[in-house]
C-alpha cells in the first residue's frame, strides 16, 4: 500500500518540479516515508516475524532507495536550479 502511494506520486512529481530537483524531491519523498513507517511499525510495537515481511523491512527498503536517489542526483545543478526556482518565486512578489 504505501509502495503504491510512492509509486503513483512519482510521475506527479516529474509534473511538479524542474527536471534537475526530481532525484532530490524522490529522495525526500522516500526518506520520509521511510521513516513514517519506521515510527508506525515502532509504535505498533509487535515482534518481527523471520518468515514475512513486516513494515520494518519495508522502512528500510525505503530508506535505502531514498538514500540512492540522493546519492545519485548531482547536487551542483539541484543547487543551481534550486536558486533560480526560488528567485523566480521572489520575483512573482507576495499573493
Amino acid at each position: 500500500m504505501v509502495m503504491a502511494g510512492v509509486v503513483v506520486t512519482l510521475p506527479l512529481m516529474y509534473a511538479a518540479v524542474p527536471p534537475a530537483l526530481v532525484l532530490p524531491a524522490i529522495s525526500a519523498l522516500l526518506l520520509l516515508t521511510g521513516f513514517g513507517v519506521a515510527a508506525f511499525a515502532s509504535w505498533a510495537g509487535r515482534a518481527p516475524e523471520a518468515e514475512r515481511l513486516g513494515p520494518r523491512d519495508v522502512a528500510g527498503a525505503l530508506v535505502l532507495l531514498g538514500f540512492a536517489a540522493a546519492l545519485l542526483s548531482d547536487a551542483e545543478v539541484a543547487l543551481a536550479t534550486f536558486a533560480q526556482w526560488q528567485s523566480g518565486f521572489m520575483a512573482a512578489g507576495p499573493m
